[in-house]
């Protein structure tokens, strides 16, 4: 761990004093590898966790995950057994008759999975995928929905 400007010196930057000349000439040299299109600076698929965010309403449970660049068609959900699978890939198509002049997004693939709190109808369950974020609407199952007890006087 660098604790100190001094530190540069195991890095090969010559000391504090040629610290801040060391700096720009890496930046320089990362600039030239990214517009020379250098492969160790590319990005290749990569697998990702599923981000999300799941909520319990009372009469059913909602949830958000973050999709960025996925279409509907490239994503698969999917319950079994009281466990919650999402699983997608993006892919990085480049139109016909087109160069990548630069690529800072590449394929990727993601999957995530959770065990549900609570039983729930799959008939009435609803998937939205909207600007990068899928909304899942699930229902609970009758036996898992909030109840209320009446109180009688005496």
């Amino acid at each position: 761990m660098l604790s100190n400007w001094n530190d540069l010196n195991a890095l090969g930057f010559g000391g504090a004093s040629h610290s801040a000349a060391s700096l720009a000439e890496l930046h320089q040299r990362l600039e030239r590898a990214m517009r020379n299109g250098a492969p160790a600076l590319h990005h290749r698929a990569s697998t990702a966790d599923a981000r999300w965010m799941l909520e319990d309403t009372g009469e059913s449970l909602e949830l958000r995950a973050e999709l960025p660049g996925f279409r509907p068609e490239d994503v698969d959900i999917s319950i079994d057994d009281g466990r919650l699978v999402i699983s997608g890939q993006r892919t990085a198509s480049v139109p016909e008759g087109y160069a990548v002049l630069r690529k800072e997004r590449g394929e990727l693939t993601i999957r995530g999975a959770l065990e549900l709190p609570c039983p729930v109808e799959m008939d009435g369950a609803e998937a939205r995928l909207d600007r990068g974020v899928l909304r899942l609407t699930l229902p609970k199952a009758p036996e898992a929905k909030p109840k209320r007890i009446t109180i009688n006087a005496s």
